[in-house]
C-alpha cells in the first residue's frame, strides 16, 4: 500500500507541467507517425450552452476551466451532486467535498487535424479528418495526425523503419500510413505513447487530467492526493516525471521539471522514456522525403532537421551530350545534342550559343509577382516560378476585427470580425483583445423581477434567464406556520400551539418553541396536600378530583365521636356521643371498650 502511495506521489511533477503551459510530456508539437498521441489534444470547450459545439480549438489544456462556472462554488458529497447535465463538457467531479469542472472533454481525440464535435442533444462525439489542417503536400489520417504525401511504386518505398506507426504501403502510387500499436490503458489520465526506439508502449501519468485536489495514477486514475513527510516519500522513480519534494509546510509533494521533450527539429519524433531514463529524439527521413528522385535523397540531420539529398550527377563528361534526369524513370539519360549549351536548370534563364564565345548565360526568370503578401520563388524542381499567399504578412495581431488573408491578386485583405452578439439579452457581449477571444459575461440584474419570495432569477449563458430556486420556507418545525413575506423580503416561522395539542388535559398543555418544536407543558397539579383525600385526575371532565376518605381520619375512638374529611380542611373531628340521657338518677358514662354509653342507675 505504501509503494503505490509513493507512486502516485511522484506523479505530481506531470501536474505542475500540465498547469504551466498545457504542454504534455509525451510527443512532439506535430503528433508525429511513430507515436500514439493520447495528449496534445487541441480541442477546446469554448460555450457549454449550445447543444453543438466545435471543437476544434488549439489551447484546452489551459483553458478548460474557462468552460464552466466557478469549480469551487458548491459543497457537494458525491459526483451526483456535481453533475450540471451537459455532456460535452464532461463529468464534473466531486473531491473533498467541493464540485470542479472536468480537466478533459469527452470527445478529445488528441489528433490536431481532425475537426472535433460535441451533440449535446445525442451526447455523442464526430471526429473529420481535414487535409487544410496539415502543412503543404502532407494529408490528415484519424488516427495518426498529419502524414506527408510521398509517392510511391510498391511498399518499400514507403516503409520509414519506425515500429510504432505500423508498416507503410503504396497504394494508387501514394505511400499510405499503416496502423499505429494501440498502446491506449483506458485510463483517462495518462498519456499513452509507443516508444520507436524499443517498439514498447509507455503511459505517462498527466496530473492536469484531474482536479487540483488530485493526482493521476497510472493505475488507478485520478486519486486523492496522499501526504508526505520527505521528499522520499513523493519519488516514483519516474525520470520523466523529473525529481520530486516534500513541501514541509504544507505536507504536500511539489511536482519536479519533467525534462523538455520537444527538440526543435520537425523530422525527428520526440518522446521521454521512462523505460530507457531519457528523451528520445528518433529522426525519421521519410518526414523529409519530397519524393523525387533527381533532387537526391533527402535526409533529417538530428541537430538541423531536414537536409536536402546530394543530387546524382548528371555530367557525363562529353559536351556534346544533353544531359537530363527522368524522374519518372528514376534515371540519368545522357542525349546526343551537338549544339546543346543548356545547363539543365530553369531559374538562371534558358542558356544561348555565341558562334564564337560559345555557350552563354541566359537571362535569370523574373520572380516577383508585384504582391507584397506573397512568398515569390523559383522552383528548380518544377520548373517554374511560385507565388505562395502568405496571411502572415497581412496580420495586424489584433484578434477583434478578424483575421486578414493574403490575395495572391488583391494583396492583404481585411477579415471579418468574430460575432459577438450570442443572442442572449442578458448577457454582456464584447470582444477582449488581449485574451483573444470574444466574451459573454451573464449580468443577473438584467433578470430581476423585483420579487423576493419566487427566488433569484438568473443569467445563464447560452439560455439566458431562468428562475433561481425559491427561498426554503420550510424550518423543519412542524408546529410553526412558514410563510414568505414579499413586503419585508424575509421569510416568517409563527409558532402555532394548536397544532401541538394532543387533546389530552391530565398531561398538561403543550406548547409550540420556534426552534425545538412541540414541548410538553406542565401536568395540571393533583396532590392537594391533605392526607384524607384521593387525588386524581379526570381526563373525560377536563377536571382534578379531590375525592374525601373518612376512613383515613378515623382515629379508633368512639368516645370523642366519629371524625370526618373535608376536601378543603382535611381531617375534621366529630361529635362526641350524647352522654346525658336526662334520667337524674343515672350514672351516664362513656364505655371506650364496647363502644357504647352507660346509663348506670344510682338509687
Amino acid at each position: 500500500m505504501r509503494q503505490t502511495l509513493l507512486m502516485c506521489l511522484s506523479l505530481a511533477s506531470l501536474a505542475m507541467m500540465s498547469c504551466d503551459d498545457g504542454s504534455v510530456p509525451s510527443t512532439s508539437a506535430d503528433a508525429p507517425r511513430g507515436v500514439t498521441d493520447l495528449g496534445g489534444a487541441d480541442v477546446q470547450l469554448d460555450d457549454v450552452g449550445p447543444a453543438f459545439i466545435d471543437m476544434d480549438r488549439p489551447d484546452l489544456d489551459a483553458r478548460l476551466m474557462d468552460a464552466t462556472p466557478d469549480a469551487h462554488q458548491s459543497e457537494c458529497q458525491s459526483d451526483l451532486d456535481c453533475d450540471d447535465g451537459l455532456f460535452c463538457n464532461g463529468a464534473e467531479r466531486c473531491s473533498l467535498g467541493r464540485c470542479y469542472a472536468s480537466p478533459i472533454s469527452p470527445c478529445e481525440d488528441a489528433v490536431r487535424c481532425t475537426i472535433d464535435r460535441c451533440d449535446e442533444p445525442t451526447q455523442s462525439c464526430t471526429s473529420e479528418p481535414s487535409d487544410d489542417a496539415c502543412p503543404m503536400d502532407h494529408a490528415c489520417d484519424r488516427k495518426i495526425g498529419c502524414y506527408p504525401i510521398i509517392p510511391c511504386t510498391e511498399d518499400v518505398d514507403c516503409d520509414d523503419g519506425n515500429a510504432c506507426n505500423g508498416l507503410e504501403s503504396c497504394l494508387m502510387d501514394r505511400c499510405v500510413p499503416g496502423r499505429p500499436i494501440d498502446c491506449d490503458d483506458e485510463v483517462l489520465c495518462t498519456v499513452d505513447v509507443c516508444v520507436d526506439e524499443t517498439g514498447d508502449c509507455e503511459n505517462l501519468p498527466v496530473h492536469g487530467r484531474c482536479v487540483e485536489t488530485e493526482l493521476c495514477s497510472v493505475n488507478e486514475g485520478c486519486i486523492e492526493r496522499p501526504p508526505c513527510m520527505r521528499d522520499d516519500d513523493c519519488d516514483d522513480g519516474s525520470y520523466c516525471n523529473g525529481v520530486e519534494t516534500c513541501d514541509a509546510d504544507s505536507g504536500a509533494c511539489v511536482p519536479g521539471v519533467a525534462p523538455e521533450v520537444d527538440d526543435g527539429v520537425p523530422c525527428t519524433i520526440d518522446v521521454c522514456s521512462d523505460q530507457l531514463a531519457m528523451v528520445v529524439h528518433t529522426p525519421t527521413p521519410a518526414r523529409c522525403s519530397d519524393g523525387l528522385f533527381c533532387n537526391g535523397a533527402e535526409t533529417c540531420h538530428p541537430i538541423d532537421g531536414c537536409q536536402p539529398g546530394a543530387p546524382p550527377n548528371l555530367s557525363d563528361g562529353v559536351g556534346c551530350t544533353t544531359d537530363t534526369c527522368d524522374e519518372e524513370a528514376n534515371f540519368i539519360q545522357h542525349t546526343a545534342d551537338d549544339a546543346a549549351c543548356g545547363d539543365g536548370l530553369f531559374c538562371n534563364g534558358e542558356e544561348v550559343r555565341h558562334p564564337i564565345d560559345g555557350c552563354q548565360a541566359g537571362e535569370p526568370v523574373e520572380i516577383s509577382d508585384g504582391v507584397g503578401c506573397t512568398v515569390d520563388a523559383c522552383s528548380e524542381v518544377e520548373g517554374r516560378v511560385t507565388h505562395q499567399a502568405d496571411d502572415a504578412a497581412c496580420d495586424d495581431r489584433l484578434f477583434c476585427n478578424g483575421a486578414e488573408r493574403c490575395d495572391p491578386d488583391l494583396d492583404c485583405q481585411a477579415g471579418a470580425p468574430p460575432q459577438i452578439d450570442d443572442g442572449v439579452p442578458c448577457t454582456i457581449d464584447t470582444c477582449d483583445e488581449q485574451r483573444d477571444r470574444v466574451v459573454h459575461n451573464p449580468d443577473n440584474g438584467l433578470c430581476d423581477n423585483g420579487l423576493f419570495c419566487d427566488g433569484r432569477e438568473l443569467c445563464v449563458a447560452g439560455q439566458g434567464c431562468v428562475d433561481g430556486p425559491a427561498p426554503n420556507l420550510d424550518d423543519g418545525v412542524p408546529c410553526t406556520v412558514d410563510a414568505c413575506d414579499e413586503d419585508r423580503d424575509r421569510v416568517t416561522h409563527l409558532v402555532d400551539n394548536a397544532r401541538c395539542d394532543d387533546g389530552l388535559f391530565c398531561n398538561g398543555r403543550e406548547q409550540c418553541d420556534a426552534a425545538a418544536g412541540c414541548v410538553d407543558g406542565p401536568d395540571p397539579r393533583i396532590d392537594d396536600g391533605l392526607d384524607c383525600t384521593s387525588d386524581r385526575c379526570d381526563e373525560d371532565q377536563d377536571l382534578v378530583l379531590h375525592t374525601p376518605n373518612h376512613a383515613a381520619c378515623n382515629d379508633g375512638l368512639f368516645c370523642n365521636g366519629v371524625e370526618t374529611c373535608d376536601a378543603g380542611q382535611g381531617c375534621l373531628a366529630g361529635p362526641r356521643p350524647l352522654l346525658d340521657d336526662g334520667v337524674s338518677c343515672t350514672v351516664d358514662t362513656c364505655d371506650e371498650v364496647i363502644d357504647r354509653v352507660i346509663h348506670a342507675p344510682d338509687p
